[in-house]
């Protein structure tokens, strides 16, 4: 069976090996395309904030709001239902 598969091989013209070559590689190459374009998963944003993905901008507090903050100790408080729904 080897036999009879490397005597068509050498069969083969070299047009027709190029032409194989050629459609071997576009197929591997839209398959690659495929997968990773296509079919892929998406890539989607992580649990990092907006704000941290716009890339080196960032918050930096004012002169007067570096002056109003206070550090208080945590307590218990109700929300009212408003702000849960």
């Amino acid at each position: 069976m080897l036999n009879e598969f490397t005597k068509r091989l050498k069969m083969l013209s070299r047009p027709r090996w190029t032409v194989a070559v050629a459609v071997v590689a576009l197929a591997g190459g839209a398959a690659t395309y495929g997968f990773t374009k296509i079919g892929g998963t998406k890539a989607g944003h992580s649990e990092v904030s907006s704000q941290s993905r716009k890339g080196l901008q960032r918050y930096t507090p004012t002169p007067a709001e570096w002056a109003s903050l206070t550090i208080e100790p945590v307590t218990k408080r109700a929300f009212p239902k408003s702000y849960l729904e």
